[in-house]
């Protein structure tokens, strides 16, 4: 349940962009803390990765400035594979709490009814 909560909390999130650049900021991260509670990870690092994530260039690592709708598509994403996990345990829990015998999967892994 927690997770459900959080993947539907990612919707939530606001973000601004700062006057002067085009850097993305998180004005408000009361959202943020809550997903972050639920899932049992920092707010400090949850936060970094959204708005400036680490990248390679060469052999080295650098932080990079994220626009507002790059934070805004990432989150997204977030949302759609939290969905998806959501989604597979639901299955998941539908086949081992009924009967078995009548779900098979077809040649693309999906759980369909016999």
């Amino acid at each position: 349940m927690k997770v459900v909560s959080a993947v539907l909390s990612f919707g939530n999130m606001e973000f601004k962009k700062e006057r002067s650049t085009d850097q993305a900021t998180m004005p408000d991260n009361t959202v943020a803390q809550k997903i972050c509670a639920l899932l049992g990870i920092s707010v400090v690092d949850f936060t970094k990765a959204l708005l400036k994530p680490k990248i390679k260039v060469g052999r080295d690592y650098v932080n990079k400035s994220q626009t507002k709708e790059q934070v805004r598509f990432s989150s997204a994403s977030l949302f759609r594979v939290g969905e998806n996990v959501v989604s597979v345990e639901c299955c998941r829990d539908l086949i081992t709490t009924s009967e078995p015998d009548k779900f098979t999967s077809n040649s693309q892994g999906q759980v369909i009814r016999s």
